[in-house]
Formats: structure tokens, sequence, C-alpha cells
């Protein structure tokens, strides 16, 4: 008898443990596909997918109403004979597989948000969005304009990158493609990235004609998130105003200075933004917490250690979700380091601090312990 485990609580997804064979039968009974997420118990995307994105409502609406659903690890039992007969090799891997044939009707991988997961699923329910019917009518040569915008957003939920640029190249070079078009326009804000090509030059060059069209918050979103990389500020000066170009201008400086291991300038910028972020906070949280990982590895001079204290400090006061620990791990361990630098640290902090724990787990870690270390297999 098959027994399912009920996530009434989270209201995420129910899963069914059980064999492959009695999950067929009750997906055959029921009228649906069976959904089978593959992992293993040393992938981590694999325990973010099932922490986090399974657990969730929406989610659990879709794939309950619609699939059958099954988790298989990929190395133990029936999930080492499934793996070998579905190619599995990567992990997360999403199979959505008719019960009554045993053939795969969409395939999908990775570590995914919750907007994704769920295009994931709307897909396997249409035959023309699903992966195989993707994939066989490009390769015959199909280059039908809503076969090509399917392709690509099937592309992009995969990570499949180099694939989609070429696809990419191909859609906007097709006669008719206009950013004046909203289907083109959606096009370009979600898949075409960076600053040096033709439709963001376009843009730019008619920046009020295309605010008159979409917005100018949606057109300034764009640039900002474009130009938010763009690390040469001369080129990023000389673009149109939008909203956030005096901040981005003022970060990616401190950022030329970072890179330059000009620390002293870096901070001094950066202590700007910090004195009066205006409405980027939450941009400004984001950019500090990535300098402040960089010196987590390697040796760093005792101010910039300080500087990225006081920053990692800024961080864990200022972001409000309260669901990521990464900045509050991140403002432990270096002050950790501060510590240790200190002369005669051990008269006014535990030993353990000082000099690490001995009796304990060593090395203070994001790494869930729910985690199994991957297997070494490399032959000899």
């Amino acid at each position: 008898m098959l027994q399912t485990v009920f996530a009434m609580a989270q209201g995420g997804i129910v899963f069914e443990h059980g064999t492959w064979q009695e999950a067929k039968q009750k997906a055959v009974k029921e009228n649906k596909l069976i959904f089978v997420d593959f992992f293993t118990e040393w992938c981590g995307p694999c325990l973010g997918m099932a922490e986090e994105i399974f657990p969730q409502m929406e989610v659990g609406n879709l794939y309950n109403a619609r699939f059958v659903n099954l988790k298989i690890d990929a190395e133990k039992g029936e999930g080492l004979t499934l793996k070998d007969k579905y190619a599995i090799v990567s992990y997360p891997t999403y199979l959505f597989i008719d019960p009554a044939t045993e053939e795969v009707l969409h395939r999908s991988s990775s570590r995914q948000d919750m907007a994704t997961f769920i295009f994931t699923g709307q897909s396997a329910l249409n035959p023309q969005m699903r992966s195989p019917y993707l994939e066989k009518k490009y390769a015959s040569g199909n280059r039908d304009r809503e076969l090509l915008l399917g392709y690509m957003d099937y592309l992009a939920s995969v990570y499949r990158r180099d694939e989609l640029q070429k696809v990419l190249v191909e859609y906007t070079e097709r006669k008719g493609f206009a950013l004046t078009d909203p289907t083109d326009w959606n096009v370009f804000v979600k898949h075409i990235n960076g600053v040096d090509n033709p439709q963001m030059r376009e843009v730019l060059t008619n920046k009020s004609a295309f605010d008159n069209q979409y917005g100018l918050a949606a057109v300034d979103a764009k640039l900002f998130k474009e130009f938010n990389l763009v690390i040469n500020t001369d080129a990023l000066q000389a673009v149109p105003q939008f909203r956030g170009k005096d901040f981005l201008l003022q970060k990616n400086t401190a950022e030329t200075f970072v890179r330059a291991g000009e620390y002293e300038k870096a901070a001094s910028v950066i202590a700007a933004l910090m004195a009066d972020p205006g409405e980027f906070k939450e941009e400004l949280c984001a950019y500090l917490k990535f300098v402040t990982r960089s010196i987590l590895y390697g040796e760093h001079s005792d101010f910039w250690i300080k500087q990225c204290a006081s920053y990692a400090q800024y961080v864990a006061y200022n972001t409000y979700n309260r669901q990521e620990p990464m900045i509050h791990y991140d403002y432990a361990v270096i002050l950790e380091k501060l510590i240790r630098r200190i002369p005669d640290a051990e008269k006014y902090f535990p030993e353990s601090i000082v000099k690490e724990p001995e009796d304990r787990t060593k090395g203070y870690s994001m790494r869930s312990p729910k985690l199994k270390f991957k297997p070494n297999r490399s032959k000899k």
C-alpha cells in the first residue's frame, strides 16, 4: 500500500513513499503525470529545494493537483536502476513521466526559485512547452516565433546559457523584431543581458520613447540591473540619467578602488554611501555583502578587516529578511578573525574563539549537517 507523507502544515508538495510500480498505478488511476525529484544526500541544491521551495503553498497547490510526486535518492534502492534508465547525470534533476508508457514528457534541473519551479510544472502540462518537443522542433529547423519564445524560457529555467545566447541571436535577427513590440521588449528584459548589445544601445539612444511606451520605472529597472555590473564609471557617466545611476556611480567607483587594492579610497566612498544611501539601502547591503565575503579567504590588512567588519555589521543591522542567515554568518566569521588578531585576546575571550575549538566541529560553516559529502568516484 502506497503511504503518503502529508505536508499540509506547510501547504507544500505531498510526496509519496512507496515503490515505482505503486506510483505508476496511482498516477494511472488518478490520470496524472509522475513528477520525480532525483536527488542525492550530498547535493546542496537538492536540500535547498527540499527546504525552501517544495514546502511553499503555491508550489504545493500546482504539484499536488496535477502530479503524483516522488523523491528518489539516485544512489539507493530503485533509484540506482531509475537513474540509469533515465540517464540522470546531475542533481537535482526533475522528470515528468507518463505513467502508462514510462516516457519522459518533460525534463528540468538545477536549483530554481519558486516562480521558475512553478513555470517548470506548468510547462510539463503543456505539450508545446515540454523540453523534448521544444528541442526536437528546434533541432529540425523550426524557427517559428512562438517556438523560439518557449525554447528561450526553457533554456533560461535550466541555466543553459550558451544555448540561450545562440537562440537569442536567431530571435533578434528575425524579420520584424522590434523593441517597440511588447513581446520583444519582454525578451529583452528577461534574457538579453549586459550593456554592449544593439538592443541596449537602442534603448539608451531613444530612452524617452521607451519611457513613454513602457513606463519610466520599467525602463529604469532594466538599466539599473544591467549597469550594476559596469565598473567603467566613464561609460556609466555617459548614458542618460536613470533611477539609481548616481548610486551606481558611487558604488562602482568604490569597487574600482577595491579591485585595485586601494582600500582607504574605497572606504571613503563606501562611508559616504552608508551615511546617505537614500532609497538604495537594500542595494547597498547587497553590495557590501559581496565586499565583505572577499576577506573570508586569504590574508588582509588590519585596516581592511576592520572596515569589512563594520560593513558586515551594517548589512546585519539593515537586512530584514530573517530567512537569510548568510549575512549573520559572515558577520560572525569576520568578528572571529578580528578577535584572533588582538594581542592577549585569550584574556578577554574564550580560548575556543581565540584558537578555534578542539573538542567540537572544527570550522564554522553554513553547510547543513544533513548533507553528506560527495563520494569520491575517481578511477585510479
